[in-house]
């Protein structure tokens, strides 16, 4: 039940963060955590405390309320500043919490008061070391082992009188000497507890114990008998198991308590809360993690994954790429290139690389230092791997995430050997997630891998193969390590050869992509891999312009904005936006000429007019380019920052000032002669003609549902013939199911003698595919039976009807994986629809007019007499109830039971 409580697996806490602005005040942190449940008989509710502790002596303690909204308060009272072990867990007894504190005895916590108090120990602390606290008979159990030679023999104390003078009773003392040699053996351990006390079946009253090594065994405490071994692991689906220090075993009891509702459930019953939710995923990370301090019910929002899935996908949507620079990447200090003051002294830096974001996440590497951070929300950790080569290798570290397990997870590759003249090597493979601290060892790739950093696409980090080890490959190769099956493989990677210049791995648009430099015409060519496993080239980077600055050896591609397809791309000294249209570069930020010690910084609006003085420094193309690029600044000034974030590894910037940056090229005329075009950029609409045409067809895309798949559609739209490669024109390729998102039904679809008579989308009547109709909401709480259908009262003579249901609330449509919980018609609705009204035309919205479980019956009832037209997963979203003219258009294909359909509503 623990693992369901919210900021639980890796709390805040217990995570060091250290704040990007200096001089401010470190954010609480604590090492340790103890989790323990107790009741309150005064509210009669179950509390989950947690007391947070660390050396030297501090700590904090926070309660849950099972059942109430789901965020974590402090208690009335805060604990004294103890250390409290998190593997020693608290007992609760007498509506107290007792913890086992270190050189200080037990704290207590009153779960209806919550106050702290202390308990005096039974022996004095020296001989506290092997000490463990449990309940046993309704009491508090003190056990404690003595290691020191002097007494072996195990002591169990019991806090019979607790109110009134804390009086310990001793119960026994169990000496392990006197056992037969074969239970001595057996029941050998690092911890030993009581469990419960009960009477045998001859009326003996016995204490039954259990060990570290998942064994049990009972004793009598009158009496110095043998022990009587009660459960073994061996031979059973538990099977062997290591012993530790800490009893990993207990009891539970028959009892009928409800767990009540799940947190999620809790957080979003509030309507409030749900309002809030859709107001704060389109805002960046940075400012949603400020707004989770407003209150606790945010900060609960905040944290469940619903909102965290939901806020990915909104607040990137439609944004430019965010810039942050690490100041110092040795703790963790970053500042958003927005807001770089721009002028500050430089310490030359080599060594330093990260990765792209990862479900949030950074990686990188600094000479023999690995960090995972987090620039929005301030997080910041190193990943400590001792006993390594501490050589610089880029690609030595891999970020991946495990949608399963939803943890996110690092691949260390060193190399034990390197030979480059013999071509020998030897490579070792470390495999951990980023909230444990233990690695484990995976068998290495089976190919070496270059100094480059990986990417992270799908599921699989990859790597690039290098060419200089090994056997000889005359094709280009990528090593890639799936994250889900846990180990390597082998992929062929685009047609271009790493003799011709560099090469680096990168994700863009969702998509693995290769860049391949040519050093002697001084472009890069950007690879894609597609879902079918084979490459086309998708950018096409000419340099040859911008020499020295940008060649095709300095220059790397980090990312293309979805607004306008620039792409962005670093120097190590500068940062620009290349437009592969017209072949131009702008430059957003730079360091100056080597050895000045100073940063140029471009950022706002770009001016209209030719540029007098070094401020911004545009390149054109070519010298017969009409127009230079369109300026960007001024449309993302408008927009509200993304959280995607980008590290920008140029040089580490220290806090003293330097007098202001001279112009880096203060004799170069200007670059611009004629005043910036305006941009074109495409419009996409839902509503037309000022909102009197709304479209209810959800567009095609790879991610969009398809029929009984987790994968989504997937590619269905390939650009074989491409102007960028040559072409005359560009022509694509589509290829996908006929029932694929909006779409339309033919009685050919479960009749067979139907469809062998020829009843396909081409027959379909265009008259009751156009025409008046009426919108109707659905009853949320079920499948569209008969008694649903005679609730809407649907009036006679009433032909088309669309029926919005719970599966636009849930947004199933915008949901990758295939949802078998869809409402639909079941067979008496279906009937009842047949037998008393005058429907001819039915939408729904979603990919079936029928429900998952009354699939065919359903389909059988509407398009028996092929008089009724079926329309699946229309968008009705933001749509009133009431009458329109509906227009539905499929294509004309002859033979096909299905077909792609637009569907527009005119009011």
């Amino acid at each position: 039940m623990l693992a369901l409580l919210p900021d639980t697996q890796a709390p805040v806490k217990l995570t060091p963060r250290w704040n990007s602005v200096r001089n401010q005040i470190r954010m609480p942190f604590f090492w340790k955590v103890c989790y323990v449940l107790g009741y309150c008989s005064v509210t009669k509710k179950h509390k989950v405390v947690r007391l947070f502790s660390c050396r030297p002596a501090n700590s904090c303690c926070e309660v849950l309320v099972l059942g109430t909204p789901a965020y974590w308060r402090p208690t009335a009272q805060q604990p004294p500043s103890y250390y409290v072990d998190e593997n020693n867990p608290a007992v609760y007894v007498n509506g107290h919490l007792h913890f086992f504190a270190h050189e200080a005895g037990i704290v207590t916590f009153n779960t209806s008061s919550e106050t702290f108090g202390l308990l005096p120990l039974p022996l004095p602390w020296p001989g506290l070391r092997n000490s463990s606290l449990t309940e046993l008979d309704g009491c508090l159990c003190f056990c404690n082992e003595k290691l020191d030679g002097s007494d072996a023999r195990f002591h169990v104390f019991l806090l019979r009188d607790y109110y009134m003078e804390a009086r310990w009773e001793k119960l026994c003392c169990i000496d392990r000497r006197g056992w037969p040699a074969s239970e001595r053996v057996l029941l050998q351990s690092l911890c030993i507890a009581p469990l419960c006390m009960y009477h045998s079946d001859d009326g003996r009253r016995k204490i039954m114990f259990g060990t570290g090594s998942l064994k049990v065994f009972a004793l009598d405490p009158d009496r110095e008998d043998s022990p009587e071994v009660l459960f073994t692991p061996d031979g059973t689906i538990i099977g062997s198991c290591d012993d530790d220090f800490y009893l990993t075993l207990g009891l539970f009891e028959e009892n009928l308590a409800p767990v009540g509702r799940t947190i999620e459930e809790m957080v979003f019953s509030s309507p409030t809360t749900k309002a809030w939710s859709d107001v704060l995923k389109w805002m960046s990370a940075h400012s949603v993690s400020e707004l989770s301090l407003v209150c606790r019910e945010w900060r609960a929002m905040i944290m469940m994954g619903r909102f965290i899935q939901s806020h990915v996908f909104h607040a990137n949507l439609n944004k430019s790429p965010r810039v942050m620079i690490i100041l110092d990447s040795s703790y963790g200090l970053y500042v958003d290139l927005k807001d770089f003051p721009g002028q500050h002294a430089l310490a030359e830096a080599s060594h330093l690389v990260c990765s792209q974001p990862c479900h949030g996440l950074i990686v990188g590497s600094w000479n023999i230092t690995d960090f995972v951070c987090n620039p929005a929300m301030g997080y910041y950790q190193r990943i400590h791997t001792p006993n390594d080569d501490e050589t610089f290798f880029a690609g030595r570290i891999g970020l991946g995430y495990d949608s399963k397990l939803n943890k996110h997870v690092l691949v260390r590759i060193s190399y034990k050997k390197k030979d480059l003249v013999t071509r020998e090597y030897k490579l070792e493979c470390k495999l951990r997630y980023v909230k444990d601290r233990l690695w484990h060892m995976v068998d290495p790739p089976s190919r070496p891998v270059a100094d480059m950093p990986p990417a992270y696409v799908n599921g699989k980090i990859c790597w690039m193969a290098e060419p200089n080890l090994g056997p000889v490959y005359l094709s280009c190769e990528i090593v890639v390590f799936n994250v889900g099956a846990g180990k390597f493989e082998i992929m062929e990677g685009p047609p271009c050869s790493p003799n011709n210049g560099r090469m680096s791995m990168l994700q863009l648009r969702g998509a693995l992509c290769v860049a391949c430099s040519d050093k002697n015409t001084n472009v890069i060519d950007i690879w894609m891999m597609h879902d079918t496993g084979t490459w086309s080239m998708e950018y096409h980077i000419q340099l040859s312009e911008f020499l020295p600055d940008y060649s095709s050896e300095n220059t790397t591609p980090l990312a293309v904005d979805t607004n306008d397809g620039w792409i962005l791309l670093k120097t190590g000294r500068s940062l620009g936006y290349y437009n592969p249209k017209m072949a131009a570069l702008e430059i957003i930020f730079s360091v100056s000429m080597p050895g000045t010690g100073t940063v140029r910084q471009v950022l706002g609006q770009r001016p209209r007019y030719p540029l007098a003085s070094a401020h911004a420094r545009v390149f054109p193309a070519k010298k017969n380019t009409s127009l230079p690029p369109p300026p960007r600044r001024e449309r993302e000034q408008s927009q509200m920052a993304p959280p995607l974030l980008l590290l920008l590894l140029l040089l580490p910037l220290l806090a003293a000032a330097t007098p202001p940056a001279r112009p880096a090229y203060p004799d170069e005329p200007p670059s611009c002669a004629a005043v910036d075009a305006p941009v074109t950029v495409p419009e996409r609409r839902e509503a037309h003609g000022g909102g009197r045409i709304l479209d209810i067809t959800h567009y095609y895309r790879e991610d969009m549902p398809s029929w009984e798949s987790d994968d989504g559609v997937g590619q269905f739209l390939w650009l074989p013939a491409s102007m960028r490669n040559g072409s005359l024109a560009n022509n694509s390729v589509m290829r996908m199911p006929t029932h694929t998102g909006t779409h339309v039904d033919a009685p050919g679809h479960v009749f067979q003698h139907y469809f062998d008579a020829g009843f396909d989308v081409d027959t379909l009547d265009l008259d009751v595919l156009n025409g008046p109709s009426l919108l109707v909401d659905v009853p949320r709480d079920q499948n569209i039976t008969a008694k649903t259908m005679e609730s809407l009262q649907i009036p006679k003579g009433v032909q088309r009807v669309l029926f919005r249901t719970l599966n636009t609330d849930r947004q199933l449509m915008w949901k990758k994986e295939f949802d078998t919980s869809y409402v639909g018609f079941v067979k008496d609705g279906a009937q009842w629809l047949v037998d008393n009204t005058d429907i001819k035309l039915i939408g729904i919205d979603y990919l079936s007019v029928a429900a998952f479980d009354d699939l065919i019956p359903s389909h059988l009832v509407l398009l028996k007499n092929r008089d009724i037209i079926l329309v699946e997963g229309l968008k009705p979203e933001n749509v009133k109830p009431g009458l329109y003219s509906v227009h539905c258009l499929p294509l004309r294909l002859r033979g096909a039971e299905g077909s792609p359909i637009r569907c527009i509503l005119i009011k």
